[in-house]
């Protein structure tokens, strides 16, 4: 009986042991902080849309929603998405270094737009504001 008692409490002085190298292991780094985010619209007449529509300089991801019925490639900032299909979302990061007006576009319409839908004149586009 004396021997069962001795394995017993080796056993919990094992798990004691191991439960105490597990909390006292380094932890792993926290995450670096992500991107805000900022929702994006291609709307069926080619508007887009951007929530929230004022920025400040720094980088971003813009989650785009493509509500149109063909697919569209994004482009805003120098920066041009793949491909957003019909009715999905899809996102980029974009740094936006300097205070101003940003225009966004589907680079696949062209001006004078080859996509249907929208002003033909003047293609699809909108507008994001980023400050200071």
């Amino acid at each position: 009986m004396i021997v069962w008692l001795r394995g017993k409490a080796a056993s919990l002085a094992a798990v004691a042991t191991v439960a105490g190298l597990a909390a006292a292991a380094p932890t792993a780094a926290p995450a670096a902080k992500s991107a805000p985010v900022v929702k994006a619209v291609i709307w069926p007449n080619l508007n887009i849309t951007f929530s929230p529509k004022t920025l400040k300089r720094g980088t971003y991801v813009i989650k785009v929603t493509n509500r149109s019925v063909q697919d569209h490639k994004f482009l805003i900032g120098g920066v041009t998405s793949a491909i957003v299909g019909s009715h999905a979302t899809r996102s980029v990061k974009v740094t936006f270094k300097k205070a101003a007006l940003y225009l966004a576009t589907l680079s696949d319409c062209g001006y004078l737009s080859l996509c249907v839908g929208g002003n033909p004149d003047i293609g699809p586009s909108g507008y994001l504001k980023v400050t200071r």
